[in-house]
């Protein structure tokens, strides 16, 4: 899968064979894979992106849009 993070300084971030996504919210790590149907962007939280062979750490303050693509 590809995921593709959209910063809003307008940057595109292609991170392919990716893995997971994970944060935490204080209480609890919360992990995504495949599904996003609840994820959400919260600009107080730090984003760690896995792929198979790189690791991406992102603010969500950062962030202005995350898509998953299937290969």
């Amino acid at each position: 899968m590809l995921l593709e993070i959209n910063t809003k300084n307008g940057e595109i971030i292609q991170i392919p064979d990716f893995e997971e996504i994970r944060f935490s919210t204080g209480m609890s790590e919360k992990v995504f894979t495949n599904d996003f149907s609840n994820f959400s962007i919260a600009s107080g939280y730090t984003y760690n992106v896995k792929s198979i062979d790189s690791y991406l750490s992102i603010t969500g303050s950062e962030i202005a849009r995350i898509q998953l693509f299937n290969d």
